[in-house]
């Protein structure tokens, strides 16, 4: 009976597609995909979002001065390539993460803690 069990798990797990999402993580990095972070990232295309935190371009562009980055300008262009440097970017995130507040969820009203 275990051995049907273990048979059918495989199958189900052979036939499940596997798509890869980015944009959510279920698993922490792993030191390869640290390792292959680049130093520098640039802005995403405009109505796109940054791969590695999800943030729109216009959100990343409104805290750049909270954030270490380069502009590549040409001589005499007035626009410019905007590269932000992605650990100060994550140091940026982290910075305002907010603590779990302790006690008890009210879960009639939309699940938040009454203090």
């Amino acid at each position: 009976m275990a051995s049907n069990m273990k048979e059918e798990s495989q199958e189900l797990v052979l036939k499940t597609p596997h798509v890869a999402d980015i944009r959510y993580r279920l698993t922490p990095l792993t030191a390869e995909e640290l390792r292959n972070d680049p130093e520098f990232i640039r802005l995403p295309s405009p109505r796109g979002r940054c791969k590695y935190c999800s943030l729109s371009r216009t959100t990343l562009v409104e805290n750049l001065p909270y954030i270490r980055h380069v502009r590549l300008r040409k001589p005499g262009s007035t626009r410019a390539i905007i590269l932000i440097h992605l650990q100060s970017l994550r140091e940026f995130l982290e910075a305002r993460m907010s603590e779990p507040k302790p006690g008890p969820i009210n879960r009639k009203k939309g699940g938040a803690a009454l203090c």
